[in-house]
């Protein structure tokens, strides 16, 4: 099966129990609303998807073919390193990959479940071809969703893949998570090394979201993290397989919303594992080969 082989449909609504999704194939293959019923009213799970000056914005949207910046678009390929331009007009460096940016198809869908696709031709953007997949599944107690990045080049291609969910922020929202490590970065966001896990930034256990005040990679994660919203009566367990073993924790100041972002390698994991650096989760795939990702969200009432 090819990318490219199905009609765009622009929403897919599903719905199982009290949950309630939708999904915005043609807006980057972005989850558009993830809410649970709470009598005639919809309470948010995820921050709702809206128009914006560049485009759609918050919801949930794929990282594929990476995660974060490509520092000043320098890209460590098997081939030596290669220069990308900026793939956003309001950052300096190429940002998150292409996939938010692209039309997927869809694939197959049914009440409770659906697969989208997005073809990718190699480009001065991204000089590898590729196939991403996105499987979303419903059911009454949380939503899977499972990525594959699939390389279509000649050449090996360097390969990640994540998800950048943005949730609502409220006065006592929490988060719990246990990682080893984080990386520092500059004021251009860019990660300068890595270094053991300072007691200010720990999050386990639980704290108010309201304490933290990043936009960083930690690692050593071991895949479970609980995000609780008292205010909304739910809470949101994460647990995410590997290759996953990072997670981008984004809390802007002043916002109504913050970021927990599962991804299979850490900031500038290309640049750094082309250093020697060990842990990093830069993979290359061969042509023809994978990359698979799964993530589990379970909704609990409070």
């Amino acid at each position: 099966m090819t990318a490219n082989a199905e009609v765009t449909e622009s929403t897919i609504e599903l719905a199982a129990g009290d949950l309630r999704v939708v999904l915005a194939p043609g807006q980057g293959g972005r989850i558009a609303r993830f809410d649970r019923r709470v009598g005639a009213e919809l309470r948010p799970i995820l921050a709702p998807m809206e128009a914006g000056p560049g485009g759609p914005r918050l919801g949930s949207f794929p990282m594929v073919p990476y995660s974060n910046r490509i520092a000043h678009g320098r890209l460590a390929t098997a081939r030596g390193w290669i220069e990308i331009p900026p793939n956003d007009p309001r950052f300096a460096h190429p940002i998150h990959g292409d996939g938010l940016r692209g039309t997927w198809a869809v694939v197959a869908r049914s009440a409770v479940a659906a697969k989208i696709a997005f073809a990718r031709a190699a480009d001065r953007f991204w000089p590898f071809a590729y196939d991403a997949f996105q499987e979303f599944r419903l059911d009454a107690d949380g939503l899977e969703l499972i990525m594959e990045l699939r390389n279509r080049a000649a050449a090996p291609m360097p390969a990640g893949l994540g998800w950048h969910p943005y949730f609502p922020r409220t006065p006592l929202s929490r988060i719990e998570a246990r990682f080893a490590g984080v990386w520092l970065e500059d004021a251009e966001v860019l990660p300068t090394e890595r270094v053991a896990l300072p007691a200010a930034w720990s999050m386990s256990p639980a704290r108010p979201v309201s304490d933290l005040a990043v936009d960083n990679c930690f690692d050593g994660w071991d895949g479970s993290a609980r995000l609780e919203w008292p205010e909304l009566g739910h809470a949101l367990d994460l647990r995410a397989a590997p290759p996953i073993a990072h997670a981008v924790v984004f809390v802007p100041p002043e916002k109504d919303y913050f970021c927990f972002e599962p991804t299979t390698h850490a900031n500038g994991a290309f640049a750094f594992a082309a250093r020697g650096i060990a842990g990093t989760g830069a993979v290359d795939l061969a042509p023809g080969e994978s990359l698979i990702a799964k993530v589990r969200w379970t909704v609990t009432p409070l």
